[in-house]
């Protein structure tokens, strides 16, 4: 029987601290690339961060933008250097987080919100996980590693579906555990909530997700 392996240790999302007024337009403003919030283009850049146990973003290199020269990621790179000590935060040190930063013109916003410290999702209530049935059907059928292992963010939307998913890491690549991975959180059904229980629905979840090739069915003599 096929495995589906969620590392909910990393099943978390950065948002902004719970009780915290958001940060306005205005005060994006500065950090948003002038000619492309002048032209009203949406943009976004991945960034791959350590991270400290106050949960300051540390040692930052981009990884990707969209759309490319833009300035999107010059712009997440300096927003993640902005990021402030949460003085309620005790985690273990991370290395190689992924984060995505997205910008959008109108109306004027940046997300995750480094502008204040920031919060991490724990104890995540999964409503519903794949079954085995399901996660087996899409085992990519042209893989020839045996095992895979993909990255996939999501929002969580209010009615506790994943929405806005998409691929950040794919092991190996281009074997197709990413797709695989994309159409098993269809499935999914979470209920996530920050350090202090404040229900987190429209914030980005990152969901590692380890596939393990089925072993060959067995003949019936």
């Amino acid at each position: 029987m096929q495995k589906i392996s969620l590392g909910l240790s990393l099943a978390f999302a950065l948002v902004t601290s719970a009780g915290a007024e958001p940060s306005t337009a205005e005060q994006f403003r500065p950090y948003y690339p002038p000619e492309a919030l002048a032209a009203g283009l949406n943009g976004e850049a991945t960034l791959r961060c350590n991270m400290s146990p106050a949960l300051v973003l540390e040692k930052c290199r981009l990884v990707s933008e969209t759309p490319a020269k833009a300035g999107f990621g010059a712009a997440a790179l300096r927003l993640a250097a902005l990021s402030q000590p949460n003085p309620h935060a005790a985690f273990p040190p991370e290395r190689n987080r992924i984060m995505t930063f997205r910008f959008t013109a109108s109306p004027l916003g940046i997300t995750p919100d480094t502008l204040k410290p920031l919060v991490v999702v724990k104890n995540p209530d999964w409503v519903r996980l794949p079954t085995p049935e399901e996660s087996s059907r899409v085992f990519p059928s042209t893989a020839t590693a045996d095992q895979g292992r993909a990255v996939v963010q999501c929002h969580v939307a209010v009615d506790q579906t994943m929405a806005d998913c998409r691929v950040v890491a794919e092991t190996p690549e281009g074997q197709g555990f990413g797709p695989a991975a994309l159409e098993l959180t269809k499935v999914f059904r979470m209920t996530p909530k920050t350090y202090d229980d404040v229900p987190v629905a429209g914030h980005p979840v990152i969901v590692p997700i380890v596939f393990q090739r089925p072993p060959p069915a067995k003949s019936r003599d």
